[in-house]
C-alpha cells in the first residue's frame, strides 16, 4: 500500500491498505494503517473519513512515528470548519513533535 501511495497509484494504495484487518496488528502499526489511509483519503479530497483516519492515528496509545504528523494534518483538515479545533489539534502535534522541521511547520500553520 506505501510503494503504491509513493507513486501516486492512489486507488491502488487504498484498496490494499482497506485488505488490511487492524485487529492483531500491533498500536505501532495500526498507527501507520491509519495515517497512511488518512493521507490517502486526503489526497482523494475526502476530508471527513481522511480526518477520521487521522483521528484514528493520534490517539492510538504507546505509537509515535506519526503521532504529531496525524494531529498535524487532522488539524489542517479541521481548520477548514473550525479553526478552534484545528489549535488544539496543533498544539498536541507541537507537544509531540520530534523535529524542528514539524515544529516549525506547525507553529506557520497556528500563525495562518
Amino acid at each position: 500500500g506505501q510503494c503504491f501511495y509513493m507513486k501516486n497509484n492512489l486507488d491502488e494504495s487504498l484498496n490494499h491498505f482497506n485488505a488490511v484487518s487492524a485487529e492483531g496488528l500491533t498500536n505501532q502499526f495500526k498507527q501507520t494503517l491509519y495515517f497512511f489511509k488518512g493521507q490517502i483519503l486526503a489526497a482523494k479530497d475526502n476530508a471527513e473519513e481522511a480526518a477520521a483516519n487521522y483521528k484514528a492515528a493520534a490517539e492510538i496509545p504507546e505509537a509515535t512515528a506519526y503521532t504529531a504528523q496525524a494531529y498535524f494534518k487532522w488539524g489542517t483538515l479541521v481548520a477548514r470548519t473550525d479553526y478552534n479545533a484545528a489549535i488544539e489539534k496543533y498544539l498536541k502535534a507541537y507537544a509531540v513533535a520530534d523535529t524542528s522541521e514539524l515544529k516549525a511547520a506547525i507553529g506557520i500553520k497556528q500563525g495562518e
